[in-house]
């Protein structure tokens, strides 16, 4: 079964729900240049996919792409696997939401989250030690 795009039949206006809709064709192929980002993104994420514990916590379970640079503000380093660290969903959520708990409790992957952090966006890091220099420090 293929994906198709559908419309309302008549235009202008929001779909009403239940309301007839007319096929229009099939949906758009992705980009050339979303498919070599978006492959780059695969074989970097390979390493994560093959850990089998948490190198944080230690636990033996499925680990996710944990990022030292958010990527929305740096879409260049999204697929390079020196900034890409393998934590289990517990770490990861630690991480993203309680940064002074996860340095306490985990200084050897923090130090080197921010040991890449500073490599490849030394700007980026430079502003978050000014915001709090006790938490980022390497």
């Amino acid at each position: 079964m293929s994906l198709k795009r559908y419309t309302p039949l008549k235009p202008g206006g929001p779909l009403k729900s239940g309301g007839p809709l007319k096929r229009t064709g099939k949906l758009a192929p992705q980009s050339a240049k979303m498919k070599v980002r978006q492959a780059a993104k695969n074989a970097a994420y390979d390493h994560v996919r093959a850990a089998e514990w948490c190198p944080a916590c230690g636990k033996p379970v499925e680990c996710t792409p944990s990022h030292a640079l958010t990527t929305k503000q740096h879409q260049a380093h999204e697929a390079d696997p020196s900034g890409i660290f393998p934590l289990c969903w517990t770490c990861h959520m630690i991480f993203e939401n309680q940064k002074p708990r996860f340095k306490e409790l985990y200084p050897a992957i923090w130090s080197a989250k921010m040991r890449a952090m500073r490599d490849l966006a030394p700007d980026y890091f430079r502003k978050k030690q000014a915001l709090d220099p006790t938490l980022y420090s390497d």
